[in-house]
């Protein structure tokens, strides 16, 4: 009953309600540029070794609660589109339940949540007063990729104004935590040492045409490795990327994901030039 009364009072927040030291800390005027000229940005050591190990442990947790409320459950594309499992989780719980307060551990996802939360203050700091106007989503999506999946994640946009990121999809996209996506950030909580043959790569398809679908027309293809403490900051409207399924034998996959929204108010179209 609590949780669902806690669920119920959770709003779409404006960046600063999010704002923390430990956010603003790791995003520099420079990262700013970057995602602005060049559509995303990567920052290394995020997270401690001692910070991933304990995520670990929850995430083994979670798992574990997988055959009743609370743990992985199956995304909403189709299994041709991607493999992953996820969770969706607040700071405080998901929606699935009280998560949160069923871990023994030492609550290392919440502050992952929190630092990825906190990063829409960051970023609006670093570019400066009056460039970005963003917002924060009530929750964040963590992801499981297992080793030797047929499929990872199909190419796509995390958003497309007006619509479905993909045509055939169904237009799912329907609420605002979907439909207003402009910024996506993305935390590994995988092991630090990630090597090529584990396979798992988030590929993007830098400057492709808004029709291409697939990246014939990318300016630029990046590959980046999941490393554990690895964050990704890309502009969702316009960086069209996949994920490599993970190799076989390869160990499981796991993202964080928050995506930071545009203020619908604001009267700046920022990200979607």
């Amino acid at each position: 009953m609590a949780a669902a009364a806690a669920q119920a009072e959770r709003k779409i927040q404006p960046a600063a309600a999010y704002a923390s030291a430990r956010s603003d800390g790791l995003v520099t005027p420079e990262h700013a540029e970057a995602l602005q000229t060049r559509g995303v940005v990567v920052i290394d050591d995020v997270l401690t070794a001692e910070e991933l190990e304990a995520c670990a442990a929850e995430i083994a947790e979670i798992r574990s609660l997988s055959a009743r409320e609370g743990g992985f459950g199956t995304n909403r594309q189709r299994a041709e589109i991607r493999s992953d499992r996820v969770v969706w989780l607040h700071e405080d719980d998901c929606t699935c339940g009280a998560l949160m307060e069923q871990l023994r551990g030492t609550q290392a996802v919440r502050e992952a949540v929190l630092l990825l939360k906190g990063l829409g203050a960051a970023l609006q700091r670093a570019a400066g007063e009056g460039t970005w106007t963003l917002e924060v989503p009530t929750r964040c999506m963590l992801s499981l990729y297992a080793g030797g999946a047929p499929v990872g994640y199909r190419p796509h946009r995390d958003n497309v104004s007006g619509g479905s990121f993909m045509k055939d999809e169904g237009g799912w996209l329907a609420d605002r935590e979907q439909a207003d996506r402009e910024l996506t950030t993305i935390l590994y909580l995988n092991q630090q040492d990630w090597p090529p043959e584990h396979g798992g790569t988030l590929r993007c398809y830098l400057g492709a045409d808004a029709e291409d679908t697939e990246g014939a027309t990318a300016k630029e293809v990046v590959d980046i490795a999941p490393r554990g403490g690895r964050l990704v900051v890309f502009k969702s409207r316009v960086v069209l990327h996949e994920v490599i399924a993970p190799a076989e034998g390869a160990p499981p996959r796991h993202a964080l994901s928050c995506w930071l929204l545009q203020d619908p108010l604001s009267k700046l179209d920022f990200l979607k030039k």
